[in-house]
């Protein structure tokens, strides 16, 4: 269950990946120690945040085994901006909710205190590890929520260059022993994944 530090932010994980270089498969499916990837990234972040939700494209048969809320893409919005402006409008329907924390689906190893590190900045919260930015995994104050809305209606699709429209504060988090931000892109990086868990 989560803890009183955390009922005012909300995440959403980002799961609308098309996995083109890992063979087309849908990267929430990828297993990884026993489980899918969509599992295993909820499973680290619920006890994390009094609210999660799943952003998705389309839909898609593995959501049947998902419980927690599902955000279609706004159709006029592409990329993995999409997914974000779903989730800024889902949590303006949340009572008392000051950051928005989201996740892609395919970091299996995202640390226990992400959601806290990445809340109540002033500006947008990017987690870094080993000196790189990882701009997906971020905290959004809703007090700006709006501005974020309006730079992605204006056809921005890049996160980073959305976030550097914004002030923002870099928070760090070690690479030993394994890097909190490893992401899973091609069957090797998989492969890693699957020696490392």
């Amino acid at each position: 269950m989560f803890t009183a530090q955390y009922r005012t932010s909300a995440v959403a994980v980002i799961a609308g990946g098309e996995g083109r270089r890992l063979g087309g498969l849908a990267k929430a499916t990828l297993e990884i120690g026993g489980a899918h990837l969509i599992h295993r990234v909820l499973g680290r972040l619920k006890s994390q945040a009094s609210h999660v939700a799943v952003c998705v494209r389309a839909e898609a048969g593995w959501l049947d085994t998902v419980k927690e809320p599902v955000l279609f893409d706004l159709p006029a919005f592409e990329g993995p901006l999409a997914g974000v402006a779903s989730a800024l409008v889902w949590v303006a329907t949340l009572p008392q909710i000051d950051t928005l924390v989201t996740v892609g689906v395919d970091y299996p190893f995202l640390p226990d205190d992400l959601v806290a590190r990445l809340s109540g900045k002033p500006g947008i919260a990017v987690a870094c590890s080993g000196g790189q930015s990882h701009h997906l995994i971020a905290g959004w104050p809703l007090s700006a929520r709006e501005k974020f809305l309006q730079g992605i209606a204006a056809g921005e699709r890049a996160v980073h260059r959305l976030q550097a429209r914004f002030p923002s504060t870099a928070v760090e988090w070690p690479c030993q022993p394994v890097d909190p931000f490893f992401n899973i892109n091609t069957p090797e990086d998989l492969e890693r994944a699957r020696t490392i868990s």
